[in-house]
């Protein structure tokens, strides 16, 4: 007699629902990966220094104080495998026969659904790209030093890698925007679930043309640079402003700190003369790192009345010119904008031979010559 066991269904396999969650989850780690790389290769439409700061923050440069291109390495390494891993578990559901391809058409055209049409143009952008992306990524995997506004610029013109970059970018954009649609469809929890791919469509349509005008626009400042580099190709980027690494940054920060703190070193902020003034920051001058006061705070020699200047409520030729009230003219002639002074002019000044004295304003005569002294003697007395 048979076993009434015998006619149960067999056990059912979990091996396939675990590699669809598989599917899902690289695909949207991935998904969310080329958005965030799409916004990080526009710095360039910000600027060329922009594009080397966001370059070198991944390479470790404000971390370590030092560029480490094989952080840049092992990151690509680490998206090329989950691309190939990604790939592998999407060949599962492909068509692998004619005979599926004729079906899936035929059953395409009767149901003329728009979803069905998506998942067919995922399939073929899918298969392009297992073709295109893997030439990029070996070219950042193996070069990883060469990214940054010249280098990148240089790639993409005069290396003949922008046909490939426009492709992709179509692509790309294409199949990941359809792919996290579906997921949204596929995992999500919606009461009208009509509505919800109603609005998931506009979203995915609009998040779609939104990157591929900014990768267009990206990818024409890239072939512009290059052009206009292409004479000097191969020359590496310095920008304008070097930003200090962030651990120096905060160890300098940090002394500077501890230096204000000692007794002696704002003489700038108490009450005196104006003798003791320009003494404090001559004094701060010749240290190793003269507080940035003194240049902005010491406004006698530029701000101080001159031959000809009086305040608004004296009459021209009266006898009143001059005569004010200190501290009337002391506050009218303070308050005019602030020229910051060169490190230069708070050096000491030395004679041959004789004894050094601070380039205070009262001796800017001595120290600019005939330009200072013609501001000086023009000064009223």
């Amino acid at each position: 007699m048979n076993n009434p066991d015998s006619l149960l269904s067999p056990s059912i396999d979990p091996w396939p629902a675990r590699l669809d969650l598989l599917q899902s989850a690289s695909g949207l780690v991935l998904g969310l990966f080329m958005w965030l790389h799409m916004l990080f290769v526009s710095s360039i439409l910000l600027g060329k220094d922009a594009m080397w700061t966001v370059a070198r923050f991944f390479e470790g440069y404000f971390f370590f104080g030092r560029p480490l291109p094989w952080l840049v390495s092992a990151f690509v390494a680490t998206i090329f495998a989950l691309f190939v891993v990604h790939a592998w578990l999407a060949l599962r559901k492909f068509p692998t026969h004619w005979r599926q391809h004729m079906a899936y058409l035929q059953h395409m055209r009767e149901m003329r659904h728009e979803d069905t049409i998506l998942w067919f143009v995922q399939v073929m952008t899918g298969f392009a790209m297992f073709f295109l992306a893997p030439v990029h990524l070996y070219l950042m995997l193996a070069h990883p030093e060469l990214i940054g506004p010249y280098e990148s610029a240089d790639r993409v013109w005069s290396g003949r890698m922008w046909p490939l970059y426009l492709v992709l970018l179509f692509l790309v954009e294409v199949h990941g925007g359809i792919g996290l649609y579906r997921l949204a469809v596929k995992w999500g929890d919606f009461k009208d679930a009509i509505a919800a791919r109603r609005k998931l469509k506009r979203l995915k349509w609009g998040l779609t043309v939104f990157f591929l005008i900014l990768g267009l626009t990206t990818l024409a400042a890239y072939v512009k640079i290059g052009m206009e580099h292409a004479p000097r190709a191969g020359e590496r980027y310095e920008p304008a402003v070097l930003l200090p690494p962030m651990s120096k940054a905060l160890f300098s920060l940090a002394g500077d700190r501890r230096e204000s703190r000692r007794e002696g070193d704002f003489p700038l902020l108490q009450r005196g003369t104006e003798g003791d003034f320009s003494k404090g920051c001559a004094s701060l001058s010749v240290r190793k790192s003269p507080l940035a006061a003194c240049r902005t705070l010491v406004v006698d020699s530029e701000n101080r009345l001159r031959r000809g200047q009086f305040l608004p409520d004296s009459q021209p030729h009266s006898t009143a010119m001059g005569q004010e009230a200190g501290e009337k003219l002391t506050a009218a002639v303070d308050l005019q904008p602030t020229i910051p002074k060169p490190g230069r002019l708070l050096t000491p000044l030395c004679k041959r031979g004789g004894s050094c004295r601070s380039a205070s304003p009262a001796n800017e005569k001595t120290a600019f010559g005939k330009e200072g002294s013609g501001r000086v003697e023009g000064g009223m007395s």
